[in-house]
């Protein structure tokens, strides 16, 4: 097996997401594999890319050390999460869910809370995330379980500095679940990757990470599915 679909294999059952498949294709194989249950049985085809082939602006935001901050950087605008599912597992420590980043849409305004109430939001995002609690200092544990903050964020702010291993990058068209989702349009190429965010002191694994990113297309004020 190519090692895209191992790796991929291997994060997905660290999810421990049963009963549904996740099918990925490549130049060589399809590995049927578990995810999270939002897409219902339907089988989303992941193919595998070189980063030569990622088109602008996926090109920068999926080359980011950290996907939050390229992403405000970006959008400059601040961003949230919403948990869509989320599973502890108790024995091994860590915590997996499935979340999407939203935004407000309105540039100069850049405030999530009313942008929500008001159904003014964008989803930038959609990333599954496996956490290592073994490894994260209690105050980031805390703030995980707790607030909206991303991952990326709560580890620049708590200064705790990564490194990137296991990177790959892959496309594949919005389906209709996925333009629930993310509101992509139905189709559309959407590009993401998948990888291992480490301790750059211990050299601990922090966060096993896949990321979807919408095609979006900003004026100088608000943003629409490109």
């Amino acid at each position: 097996m190519p090692f895209f679909a191992k790796w991929f294999a291997l994060f997905c059952l660290s999810f421990a997401f049963v009963n549904l498949s996740f099918a990925l294709t490549d130049s060589t194989a399809s590995q049927p594999l578990v995810y999270p249950p939002i897409f219902g049985k339907e089988k989303l085809p992941l193919v595998d890319i070189k980063q030569s082939e990622l088109p602008a602006p996926f090109n920068f935001l999926l080359t980011q050390p950290l996907m939050t901050l390229g992403l405000e950087k970006y959008y400059q605008r601040n961003g949230q999460i919403k948990v869509i599912h989320a599973q502890k597992n108790a024995k091994k420590n860590t915590y997996s869910r499935a979340i999407l980043m939203v935004m407000d849409n309105n540039k100069k305004r850049n405030d999530v809370s009313v942008a929500q109430a008001r159904n003014e939001t964008i989803t930038v995002e959609f990333a599954l995330i496996t956490m290592n609690f073994n490894a994260l200092p209690d105050p980031v544990i805390k703030a995980v379980l707790h607030s909206n903050t991303p991952f990326g964020k709560l580890l620049a702010l708590h200064k705790i500095k990564t490194t990137t291993s296991n990177r790959a990058y892959f496309k594949l068209p919005c389906t209709a679940p996925l333009a629930t989702l993310i509101r992509c349009k139905l189709n559309s190429s959407l590009y993401g990757r998948l990888n291992t965010l480490n301790h750059s002191g211990n050299g601990q694994w922090l966060a096993h990470v896949l990321e979807i990113l919408p095609a979006i297309r900003c004026t100088q004020t608000t943003c629409q599915p490109a």
